[in-house]
C-alpha cells in the first residue's frame, strides 16, 4: 500500500534510487473495456470511499482514474523503471493538465487505501536553492491486485496501447 505498509524497506528504497518517467496526466480511456475497467474503479471503490460527491467532481475524478490506470498500466510494460512512475504532486505540478490535483489525489487515496496502489512519499530537496540538489518526486506503482482487475476487464500488460491512449 504505502512506503510504511506493505513495501519492504529495499523496495523503497530501490524505488527512490531508479531514474523513473513522470507519470503524465493525459491518458484516456479509448476501448470499451478501459471504459469498464475505469467506471468500476470509480464506481466501486473510489467514490464509496468518499463522502457524497459533486457531478463536476465525480467527472473530474474519472479523468483522474482514467490518468492514473493509464499511465502505471503503460508503466508495467516499460523495459525500466519496474512498473514505477514519478509524480510531483505540489500544487503547481498541476497548473495546466488536464487532472486538477484535489480530485487526483481523492483517486490516489482511495486506491492506495484499496491496496492497488504503492506510494512512496517524496521529499524536499535540503537547501535545493544552495546544492542544485532537489528533492524527489513521490513514486507510485500499480499492485498485483490492480492488475488481476484489470486483467479482468481485458486489459493486461502487453494490450495497454489498444485501451489506453
Amino acid at each position: 500500500m504505502s512506503a510504511m505498509g506493505d513495501l519492504s524497506l529495499s523496495d523503497v528504497s530501490r524505488a527512490l534510487r531508479l531514474r523513473q518517467p513522470v507519470l503524465r496526466l493525459d491518458g484516456r480511456a479509448v476501448s470499451s473495456e478501459a471504459q469498464a475497467l475505469v467506471s468500476h474503479v470509480l464506481d466501486t471503490i473510489v467514490l464509496p470511499s468518499l463522502p457524497p460527491q459533486r457531478p463536476t467532481s465525480i467527472a473530474n475524478m474519472r479523468k483522474a482514474v482514467e490518468a492514473l490506470l493509464a499511465g502505471l498500466l503503460a508503466a508495467q510494460e516499460a523495459e525500466w523503471g519496474e512498473g514505477w512512475r514519478s509524480r510531483p504532486l505540489s500544487n503547481g505540478s498541476f497548473t495546466g493538465e488536464t487532472v486538477g490535483r484535489t480530485q487526483f489525489l481523492k483517486v490516489l487515496g482511495a486506491l492506495e487505501r484499496a491496496g492497488m496502489l504503492d506510494r512512496v512519499g517524496g521529499f524536499r530537496g535540503r537547501d535545493a536553492a544552495q546544492t542544485g540538489k532537489p528533492g524527489v518526486d513521490t513514486r507510485l506503482r500499480l499492485t498485483g491486485e490492480a492488475l488481476r482487475i484489470a486483467e479482468g476487464f481485458g486489459v493486461a500488460i502487453g494490450n495497454v496501447g489498444q485501451h489506453f491512449g
